[in-house]
């Protein structure tokens, strides 16, 4: 099924899918195959995690994932992406308005 959902989203016909349920059934090895053939497909990936200790912190998931999207970004681009606004430093605290994100590690 998420097989056939890369090909819509290739023929400009996508959507978001969330991968949900308990822990230890597969899905992150299911992530990890979908994320293997549209890397191969030459297309940019980005898979978010929560982790027990966020699971109550509201958009850890988002700001997991998109942030090697984002470092990845000179600061003229970021801005037109957020549209210029600071938004985006409430679901990433590393984008804050005054923040540096280029030069915060996200490991610490």
């Amino acid at each position: 099924m998420l097989g056939d959902w890369l090909s819509d989203v290739a023929a400009g016909r996508g959507g978001v899918h969330i991968i949900a349920g308990q822990s230890g059934i597969g899905k992150t090895r299911l992530a990890k195959a979908l994320a293997e053939r549209a890397e191969r497909d030459r297309w940019t990936v980005s898979i978010g995690r929560v982790y027990s200790v966020e699971s109550g912190v509201p958009y850890a998931v988002w700001a997991d994932a998109l942030m090697h999207i984002l470092r990845g970004l000179d600061a003229g681009a970021r801005n037109v992406v957020t549209r210029g606004g600071d938004w985006l430093g409430t679901i990433c605290p590393a984008f804050a308005q005054g923040s540096h994100a280029e030069d915060r590690d996200p490991v610490r």
